[in-house]
């Protein structure tokens, strides 16, 4: 994941924190607080699924902390700290960019869903979709616009033209501004899985809007989601949603 924006417009700050010993942490994975789990210190990544008390994204990446005192120069410790530290941009209004990927593995393009594509005058009609997902126009007279599912095949909202044969579509699980259907991250938590079935009580991320690019902008490779934590450390009361 990268920083995008900060909703309330202010500059990203940086702060840095202890990893813990459980694992080691990447540049642009969310952590959170590890303080209520087998007495931990530090911050972990987040999961999957979850992320409550997100401190934030990782701009840098660290090794796991060590109980055990260290020389100096011995790994992340160059200083004889045995305490790992990672840079998190800690802003609870901070919107994160996550690529969409066609499953959990980073970077695995993106399938269209409508290969058997029915004309349909209405613009209400797309073959192969699931429900509750979100989907995009690809190719065709429909391009730059996105709708939801509201069943199998049909959108809630009619793409503004007529959906011609043969037009192409993609479709994602996340739906913007919806807090009743979660993001599922991928397995190295940086991107989404975007065909994950929807899950209504991961409550980790809110999407905030969509960069859904068509055939001309390889959007099967260039998708993404901007999400923002919906469980904070450092928002007043923890969460945006209690």
């Amino acid at each position: 994941m990268e920083f995008k924006y900060c909703i309330g417009g202010s500059a990203p700050h940086m702060k840095k924190f202890i990893v813990d010993a459980a694992a080691a942490v990447v540049a642009g994975v969310p952590v959170q607080s590890n303080a209520d789990a087998s007495d931990g210190d530090g911050v972990i990544n987040v999961t999957t699924t979850a992320a409550v008390g997100v401190v934030g994204l990782t701009v840098d990446a660290a090794d796991a902390s060590t109980n055990a005192q260290v020389a100096a120069g011995a790994g992340d410790q160059s200083d004889g700290n045995n305490a790992s530290f990672a840079s998190v941009i800690i802003n609870p209004d901070a919107v994160y960019s996550a690529k969409l990927n066609n499953g959990g593995t980073e970077d695995t393009a993106l399938a269209v869903i409508s290969a058997a594509q029915a004309a349909s005058s209405a613009g209400t009609t797309i073959t192969g979709g699931t429900d509750e997902f979100t989907v995009w126009a690809y190719s065709g007279a429909n391009v730059g616009h996105e709708r939801r599912f509201t069943g199998a095949a049909l959108v809630a909202v009619a793409f503004p033209k007529a959906i011609a044969a043969l037009d192409e579509f993609v479709e994602t699980s996340t739906v913007v501004a919806e807090m009743t259907q979660w993001p599922t991250l991928s397995t190295a938590f940086t991107q989404i899985d975007a065909t994950a079935a929807v899950a209504a009580s991961n409550d980790n991320f809110i999407v905030v809007e969509h960069l859904l690019r068509d055939k001309a902008d390889d959007g099967l490779n260039n998708s993404f989601a901007l999400i923002m934590a919906a469980s904070h450390a450092f928002n007043q009361n923890g969460t945006l949603n209690s």
